[in-house]
């Protein structure tokens, strides 16, 4: 039996706990991926389902506004102070439709367990310490816990992360640089990021990082290069490092979106958006089929 990519992509995300961390290309990514998961006829997906910007745009100015209206299971909400944009949705299409070319078969659909298919947003703009969302230092004050002491993934209510930012670190480098030392250059800014997902992943917590693109005009085009070969070199550094028995590799996926990306980036080849750091529709599409190509790939090893 055939399966569309909107149903294949459903199936997966029912099955999981996932939590999206990110300026606005990833909460179009998140949206659009949802859309993509309800649409109407799963067939014949309409551009405007996926790419309106009543969609793509929730909760800004003059757009729909939509509130989580399942806090009691969203841990994370009713802990932090150090949300905002949080947007909490829960995948229901849990089964397949039948072949229309076999209709004898049965499909057994899957129902989620265990309080699975929450599909969830947070709305991070800059790089940041990933961990303090999930643990808030006055949590940590507050049972005397030092970060050497804890397992942070206790604490985490979602096993799939994905983080989407770093185009406004190079732009709006004051604005991403208020609560930091001044000396802090990019490469610390990144370590301390990379550094604060390697602590919360785990076996049971998947971090996925989605490298940026690029600005219109091309400001600032180095600096996401060094963005780009500064995750990508890290992972390489990690793999490495988990061939001696001294390490293990830590539960994180680049999906390197910036690099393919950039072929189409430039002049009449890019997939323009509404403004300069904004692509298409196609290029998110890119993104979610490398998205979904690389956890179904985890998912392959891990099973091997």
């Amino acid at each position: 039996m055939y399966h569309t990519s909107s149903q294949q992509t459903t199936y997966y995300f029912s099955k999981r706990n996932t939590l999206f961390i990110g300026d606005s290309l990833g909460r179009r990514a998140y949206t659009t991926l949802f859309a993509m998961m309800n649409g109407q006829d799963f067939d014949n997906l309409m551009a405007e389902e996926l790419d309106s910007p009543n969609v793509i745009d929730i909760n800004k100015a003059r757009r729909p506004q939509e509130m989580c209206q399942d806090k009691s299971r969203r841990l994370l909400l009713l802990r932090s102070k150090n949300v905002s944009g949080f947007l909490c949705r829960t995948i229901e299409r849990n089964d397949f439709k039948k072949d229309s070319s076999n209709p004898t078969e049965i499909i057994q659909p899957y129902y989620n367990g265990g309080g699975k298919g929450k599909f969830d947003l947070i709305s991070a703009a800059c790089f940041l310490n990933i961990s303090d969302i999930f643990i808030p230092p006055e949590i940590m004050n507050y049972y005397n816990i030092t970060d050497g002491g804890l397992d942070k993934s206790f604490f985490i209510e979602y096993d799939l992360i994905v983080t989407n930012m770093g185009i406004w670190d190079v732009i709006r480098k004051n604005d991403c640089s208020k609560s930091l030392p001044s000396s802090t250059n990019l490469a610390q800014k990144l370590d301390q990021f990379l550094a604060s997902l390697e602590e919360i992943s785990s076996p049971e917590v998947q971090v996925v990082i989605k490298t940026p693109g690029f600005r219109v005009d091309h400001s600032g085009d180095d600096e996401i290069w060094q963005i780009i070969n500064h995750i990508n070199h890290y992972s390489t550094l990690k793999i490495r490092q988990s061939m001696s028995e001294e390490h293990h590799l830590p539960n994180m996926t680049v999906v390197d979106w910036g690099t393919v990306i950039s072929k189409r980036s430039w002049g009449g080849e890019r997939i323009n958006g509404d403004i300069g750091v904004h692509y298409g529709l196609e290029a998110r599409l890119l993104f979610l089929q490398q998205l979904l190509h690389e956890l179904l790939a985890e998912e392959q090893r891990q099973r091997n």
